[in-house]
């Protein structure tokens, strides 16, 4: 049996023998390559002809880690058998006599498939930091090792949270903020920026379950910077929040942090403007505080980020939450500042190589950019119709990096930009059960816009609301576009579809879309049984396929076909076009059924173009 009692802080206190630091070792998730240099620091211990500088050195370097590991160890047993918080706070806090801990219980606690996983996981990480302040790789293995048992074996959210920091740690404070003293145990962490721009490096930012994080902001239009120089992922499962002249939700929040962002389903994040991403700017001859000042303060209009040369895989952001009435989703509210009833006039711009939402996204502009190069952050203030929040440059003809956006939840904005550099067919996603569109407010001119290097995927639903919007636009830049036969579009304004790079062609695959008018730059194949509505004029400029039965009606407007009109395959499809009610004209500028005739094309006008000939409908 093991027992720490109260004072045992390190390896040389508890007196541990060779056995049983090799046990509580690899149970706590070292691999075995670190087992003979655990055994070389016990003997310098045990060695009395050890040298003092020698000794010294392996204290300095290890004997934090087996803190961080009994911690660890103590830690996860209280989490999967219940041991009481008192108990807990004895062990962290040194008051009190820490109960023995039998090295057999835990076996209970982790799970050593979960930890052979995370083994490999480390392997690919580095100096990572740990969960318990110190920076050393040996550390985190330990405590990612548990983390990961703990998921393995069915531990909670709220297990995997308590393994993080439950509020931001080791900061670098300029001059012009201060940190409202705060308690051991204190739920709130405020901080007071008298400046309009601060910059503040930080070892870690997780923020814990019921707890927050509130910046206080003296200025109007400010910002505060937070980067994550240490190397631990952001785990937001609390509240981030703003406050500016006593008007909540004000002021611009930035979390960059290159390991990885993540906000749990208890996540809330209520501030003017977020902007989080694993990206950091780019190296320059400027410092940091120069860069981010010059562009928050207006002197420039944007921003570079870039991925660096930081590990691709830990630079994600994972906005999670689950499907349902009543399910628990993050929520990230940029609110610009407005008043309760009002519109969010704030923007939400996350960046990373590869985004997930699944929670709740409100704002005035809302961008989602995976990308795997450098982006460009505009200026948020003069965000508009036709103008970026973030622009990426999309890779060339059969190009692409991977990177990806999958949306389940949704997103409510004036503007939503969803853009993907990922040259294949799961770069952008927007899957069944997920919603961009308007918020709960009529908005004029209102716009969703799609950029993905390879297919974006719509099974989800783009619409203008309820009451509808009006004036609210889809455009798509894409190599390849498809709306799943699930997949909805119901806008009141333009739906464009065009190349992802000039004079390259791409394709589109239409499900159900009701717009105010339609112009379809690619070729287009039409789900099978699909409707193609709109109030105003359609026009597709390249090749449109038939699948099974069509529609293709316009109540107010022309119908124009500038390329082929085939079948789509040898399958029967049938064609109905009809323009102004019976009322407009119908044009087919190219051949019609040359290469896969249709089985029947019925059109509905008062004139019938085909080729430069106008023909009468009575006469067709």
């Amino acid at each position: 049996m093991v027992k720490i009692n109260q004072g045992h802080r390190s390896l040389e206190d508890a007196r541990l023998s060779p056995a049983q630091i090799d046990k509580v070792s690899l149970l706590g998730g070292f691999s075995q390559a670190f087992l003979p240099r655990i055994r070389t620091v016990f003997h310098c211990f045990s060695d009395p002809g050890t040298p003092f500088i020698r000794r010294q050195e392996s204290k300095r370097t290890f004997l934090p880690d087996f803190n961080a590991l009994f911690l660890g160890i103590l830690l996860a047993v209280r989490l999967r058998r219940g041991w009481s918080s008192a108990t807990s706070d004895g062990i962290t806090s040194g008051q009190g006599p820490t109960p023995a801990l039998p090295v057999s219980c835990v076996d209970d606690a982790l799970s050593l498939e979960g930890m052979t996983l995370y083994r490999l996981h480390m392997k690919r990480r580095q100096q990572p930091s740990s969960v318990f302040g110190t920076r050393n790789p040996m550390s985190v293995a330990c405590s990612t090792a548990l983390l990961g048992a703990l998921a393995s074996s069915g531990g909670s959210a709220v297990a995997a949270d308590a393994l993080f920091p439950q509020l931001p740690a080791g900061a670098s404070l300029p001059s012009s903020v201060s940190l409202t003293p705060m308690g051991v145990d204190a739920a709130l962490m405020q901080l007071n920026q008298a400046s309009k721009t601060s910059l503040i490096n930080w070892d870690s930012f997780s923020i814990g379950a019921g707890k927050e994080v509130q910046f206080n902001f003296a200025v109007p239009n400010s910002a505060a910077i937070n980067r994550v120089v240490g190397q631990l992922p952001s785990n937001i499962a609390g509240t981030l929040s703003s406050i500016q002249a006593g008007v909540a939700g004000a002021g611009t929040v930035v979390l960059i942090n290159p390991n990885g962002l993540v906000l749990t389903s208890t996540a809330r994040i209520n501030v003017g403007s977020f902007i989080g991403s694993a990206f950091d700017i780019s190296q320059a001859q400027q410092t940091a505080d120069e860069i981010f000042n010059d562009y928050f303060s207006g002197a420039v209009e944007t921003l570079k980020l870039s991925p660096g040369s930081g590990d691709a895989s830990k630079q994600t952001i994972d906005v999670q939450g689950s499907q349902g009435p009543g399910a628990a989703r993050a929520g990230i509210h940029g609110r610009g500042g407005a008043a309760s009833g009002e519109a969010s006039k704030g923007a939400v711009v996350l960046i990373a190589r590869k985004v997930t939402q699944n929670g709740d996204i409100t704002a005035g502009t809302a961008s989602l950019a995976a990308a795997g190069e450098e982006v460009e952050l505009h200026d948020l203030s003069k965000v508009g119709m036709g103008e970026w929040a973030v622009k990426v440059k999309l890779p060339p003809a059969g190009g692409g990096d991977q990177p990806s956006l999958k949306v389940d939840g949704t997103i409510e904005a004036v503007r939503s930009e969803l853009q993907s550099t990922g040259g294949d067919v799961f770069s952008l996603a927007l899957n069944r059960g997920a919603r961009v569109g308007v918020p709960k407010f009529v908005v004029e001119n209102g716009e969703v816009v799609i950029r993905s290097a390879g297919t974006a995927k719509i099974d989800g639903t783009i619409d203008a609301g309820t009451p509808v919007s009006p004036n609210f636009a889809l455009k798509s830049e894409s190599r390849s576009l498809q709306i799943g036969t699930e997949g909805k579009v119901a806008i009141s304004g333009e739906f464009s579809v065009k190349s992802v790079v000039e004079g390259t062609a791409a394709q589109a695959t239409l499900g159900h879309v009701d717009a105010g008018s339609v112009s379809v730059s690619s070729d287009v194949t039409v789900e099978q049984n699909a409707a193609i509505q709109s109030s105003g004029n359609q026009t597709y400029r390249g090749d449109f396929r038939v699948e099974g039965t069509q529609q293709v009606i316009s109540t107010a407007g022309d119908v124009a076909f500038n390329g082929k009109v085939d079948a789509a395959s040898a399958t029967p499809a049938s064609l109905e076009v009809s323009a102004k009610a019976g009322a407009g004209t119908v044009a087919f500028r190219g051949d019609v059924g040359s290469a896969a005739p249709l089985t029947a094309l019925t059109v509905d006008g008062t004139a019938i173009v085909i080729g430069d000939k106008v023909v009468a409908a009575e006469q067709t």
